[in-house]
């Protein structure tokens, strides 16, 4: 999303209001557990733990892929999304995705997504960042 308004005036031209958006739905809530479906990022931690206090999960989805692709098994990826995650359902209240759909094929990009509304809660928050044509990147 980019533009938008903010506060009654027009955001500037590319800049998002998402992030905004996103941080006003997590602070929201009571007490938050987020999955951050990326590697673990010291300045994310130390905003979403220390600043805005949540218990932080972190799955390090780029790991995984680094790890299918070295085997030569992205073609299993889908399969193993659908185990990956040992969270209950509706069990987390955000999750963030950054642009980790962009790497992902559309089989395992659905699994994902459907394992990310299983987990999440009535109410809970996905920020998911897309570049819109995929990744031309030989590397997460």
């Amino acid at each position: 999303m980019t533009g938008g308004q903010t506060n009654g005036r027009a955001a500037e031209p590319g800049s998002s209001t998402t992030l905004t958006q996103f941080l006003k739905l997590v602070l929201a809530r009571p007490s938050v557990e987020l999955v951050d479906l990326g590697p673990a990022v010291g300045s994310n931690i130390a905003f979403f733990g220390e600043r805005i206090c949540c218990k932080i999960h972190v799955a390090d989805l780029y790991a995984d892929l680094d790890h299918h692709a070295g085997q030569d098994a992205l073609d299993r990826l889908a399969e193993f999304l659908e185990r990956r995650f040992g969270f209950p359902d509706e069990s987390v209240d955000a999750v963030l995705g950054w642009d980790i759909f962009d790497f992902l094929d559309p089989e395992a990009a659905t699994v994902l997504a459907g394992e990310v509304k299983r987990i999440l809660r009535r109410g809970g928050t996905v920020l998911a960042i897309f570049s819109g044509g995929g990744s031309d990147e030989h590397g997460y």
